[in-house]
C-alpha cells in the first residue's frame, strides 16, 4: 500500500497514512497522513490526534531537540500503530503538544521496507525486499 508525495509545505515529501490504536480499548483514530523523516530519531504524533483514541498513560517524559536547536520536554506514550495497512504493536511515540503533523521517525522506519520513488512522487510500503535489492 502506498501514497503520493505531499506538497503542502512547498516541496514534495514522502508520506504514508497512519491509524493510532489505544492498546487497551482498541479505539482507533481516523487515518492521518504522516511525514516520513529519516532524520528524526522518534515518531511524533499531534496531541489532538492522540486525544481521539482516549486517555493514554504517559510512560515518561523525554527531551526533544528541534532542528533549530530548541529543547523541550514531551510525553512518551505506547500505542498500536497501523501504517499503510501494516500493523505495529506497542510502539513508543512522542506526543507533540504544539504541532498538528504526525512524523514517522527511525524508531518505526527501521522496522519497515519502504520505497521512496522521488521521480514518481510516490511512497510505497513493501511486504518483501525486491529481488534486485537482496
Amino acid at each position: 500500500m502506498g501514497s503520493a508525495y505531499q506538497s503542502d509545505h512547498g516541496l514534495a515529501y514522502p508520506a504514508l497514512p497512519v491509524v493510532l490504536r489505544h492498546r487497551r480499548t482498541g479505539a482507533a483514530s481516523e487515518p492521518h497522513l504522516a511525514m516520513l523523516d529519516t532524520g528524526a530519531d522518534a515518531t511524533l504524533v499531534p496531541r489532538d490526534l492522540l486525544a481521539t483514541i482516549g486517555k493514554i498513560e504517559m510512560l515518561r517524559s523525554v527531551k526533544l531537540r528541534s532542528h533549530w536547536g530548541e529543547l523541550r520536554h514531551a510525553p512518551l506514550v505506547l500505542v498500536d500503530l497501523e501504517i499503510a495497512g501494516e500493523q505495529l504493536n506497542a510502539v513508543e511515540v512522542v506526543v507533540d503538544e504544539i504541532g498538528k503533523e504526525a512524523v514517522i521517525g527511525r524508531n518505526i522506519l527501521n522496522r519497515l521496507i519502504i520505497l521512496l520513488d522521488g521521480p514518481g512522487l510516490r511512497t510505497d510500503l513493501l511486504t518483501r525486499r525486491p529481488s534486485r535489492l537482496r
